[in-house]
């Protein structure tokens, strides 16, 4: 099994792709609800259906170095080494509120 981390997934295209070939996500960072909720509904049985492996705001887990490296220790223990890490810039920047037309030429580079 391939495992990812998606951070800043939004509703799941870019990571419901790379399940098409074969990666499981193990754990879901999404700051708006209705996008995680989206998420999670086509993702029912995998890891990230459950609670432990949702979060809203990515400060709970990166604020405090003891969260980040608990999170670490418990997602290695269940899944192995993680085979990638999935960073979906677009929603960041579209989060940040840039107007399209910086977003798109950062993009772009």
């Amino acid at each position: 099994m391939k495992t990812l981390i998606d951070l800043f997934a939004g509703c799941g295209g870019l990571s419901r792709g790379l399940e098409d070939v074969g990666f499981v996500p193990v754990y879901v960072n999404e700051l708006h609800p209705d996008a995680l909720d989206s998420y999670l509904i086509n993702r029912e049985g995998l890891p990230v259906s459950k609670s432990i492996n949702q979060s809203l705001d990515i400060r709970e887990v990166t604020t405090k170095k003891q969260n980040l490296e608990g999170l670490a220790r418990r997602l290695r223990k269940e899944h192995g080494d993680i085979d990638l890490l999935v960073i979906d810039v677009h929603s960041i920047f579209r989060s940040l509120k840039f107007p399209p037309i910086i977003y798109t030429k950062i993009c772009q580079r």
